[in-house]
């Protein structure tokens, strides 16, 4: 085996493992964020057959796993996070989907930050980051930004 096969090999197995890294530090980030709000991390798994993602860039999901996927009800309302990929056109991009089965209002906070979207599939609101709008694009949202957006939705629940 010459010095550059060795190399390449070598190259490909720090790639492989900072990928590992970013997956394993993510998946802990959001296994503490569902255990602060006395939600279920999942993991890897498909999405819970109550949620409609219809009409959003996310509607192909239901089809197949999504990643650190969280679900459970939060002051009475049922709320759904996980990271996946999505399509637009022919662009495709990673995120981190929040779904809140409550009024249009869930994420009235989020509605003035123009980093943010919010779609409404049946009775669920979908709060995410639009391609192209964020100023780390591709990147899921972190963690403290999600807490925050949990946060929102106990306390809107509670005014209602």
């Amino acid at each position: 085996m010459s010095w550059w096969t060795v190399l390449k090999y070598f190259v490909l197995g720090i790639f492989c493992s900072a990928e590992w890294i970013s997956e394993h530090r993510r998946a802990r980030g959001m296994r503490a964020l569902a255990r602060k709000f006395n939600l279920t991390f999942l993991g890897k798994r498909a999405l819970p057959g109550a949620l409609s993602l219809y009409g959003t860039p996310f509607a192909h999901i239901p089809s197949g796993p999504v990643a650190n996927l969280i679900d459970g009800v939060r002051n009475g309302v049922r709320v759904i996070v996980f990271d996946c990929e999505a399509w637009e056109g022919n662009t495709n991009w990673q995120r981190t989907v929040v779904a809140a089965r409550a009024p249009e209002d869930a994420f009235a906070a989020a509605a003035s930050n123009p980093d943010f979207r919010i779609d409404r599939s049946a009775a669920w609101s979908i709060l995410y980051q639009p391609e192209g709008f964020s100023e780390n694009p591709g990147a899921l949202t972190p963690v403290p930004e999600l807490e925050a957006q949990l946060e929102a939705i106990a306390l809107r629940a509670k005014a209602v």
